[in-house]
């Protein structure tokens, strides 16, 4: 076997609606389900690179997690943040407070059935939530507005966008995300990302990582789940599909959550693709040597 770029394994508010200040983010066991932080599973994994099982990576289709893996939401939050005034956004470390945001918006959505509410009034719940948290003075109206509506406008990966377009010439890539359509829709146009379909788990009414969100996203495009790549940052993710029959790609994204770090700088299982970029992941896709 010819010798590959490292990190690269082959093989390896509508009517009805509860006011969003009412949406429940009491959820404990969320750091487990978004983070994957199994302990065991970590300490196991850290090695798990050397684990290469045999296997050719076919797929008729990709599925990307959108909201970290192809979205830099850290760093553009952070600087509509900083942007705001007249309200104190200096007097708050910035980071630290979009991470906060975050973390309460995936408790608010994630494993959620048939909820009366979708992840555009998480966001808006959870920034009051986090406002709250660093008792900081109530974020004007205004102002509150401007930084919910920043998630329209996160910015792409720098690497995402011409690899989509080069995997696009040959297979189906879909955004599989729990962000809402609109938002997606949005931002995809921001970026001038085109996708061959948007599945947003709010059009199911099931979020990851349900398996009945990745069930119906493979029975929509018509194939069967070993036929389609689940591509994302996140090992809950990326596990609840493999748990499926998926096939699974695990791109690295170390500045996901800024100077913190990601909650996830390894994967916990072995799955078929590992890389450190898109171009790389498009590479393994499309089984071409790198390196």
């Amino acid at each position: 076997m010819s010798r590959r770029r490292r990190g690269w394994l082959p093989s390896c508010a509508p009517a009805g609606r509860p006011r969003p200040e009412t949406i429940d983010q009491s959820d404990k066991t969320i750091e487990h389900k978004v983070n994957g932080r199994n302990p065991q599973a970590d300490r196991s994994c850290e090695p798990c690179e050397e684990r290469r099982p045999a296997m050719n990576l076919t797929c008729k289709a990709v599925l990307f997690d959108t909201g970290g893996t192809v979205l830099d939401w850290h760093g553009s939050l952070v600087q509509a943040l900083g942007a705001l005034t007249p309200w104190p956004a200096g007097t708050v470390d910035a980071h630290a407070f979009v991470n906060e945001w975050r973390r309460r918006s995936m408790g608010g959505i994630v494993g959620q059935v048939r909820p009366p509410f979708d992840m555009d009034d998480v966001h808006r719940s959870a920034l009051k939530a986090t406002v709250e948290h660093f008792g900081l003075t109530p974020m004007p109206e205004p102002a509150a507005t401007g930084l919910w509506q920043a998630w329209r406008r996160v910015s792409a990966w720098p690497d995402f966008a011409p690899a989509l377009q080069r995997l696009r010439g040959t297979l189906p890539a879909v955004s599989f995300t729990m962000l809402p359509t609109s938002l997606v829709v949005d931002v995809s146009r921001h970026n001038g990302l085109t996708w061959d379909a948007i599945v947003s788990c709010q059009m199911i009414g099931i979020y990851k990582p349900h398996a009945e969100a990745y069930q119906t996203a493979v029975r929509w495009l018509g194939l069967g789940p070993a036929d389609v790549l689940m591509v994302a940052c996140h090992n809950f993710d990326l596990n609840a599909a493999q748990d499926q029959g998926m096939r699974t790609a695990f791109v690295r994204r170390p500045a996901e959550w800024g100077p913190a770090g990601p909650p996830d700088p390894w994967p916990n299982r072995v799955y078929d693709l590992v890389v450190d970029d898109f171009d790389t992941l498009v590479d393994g896709i499309l089984g071409r040597e790198t390196g």
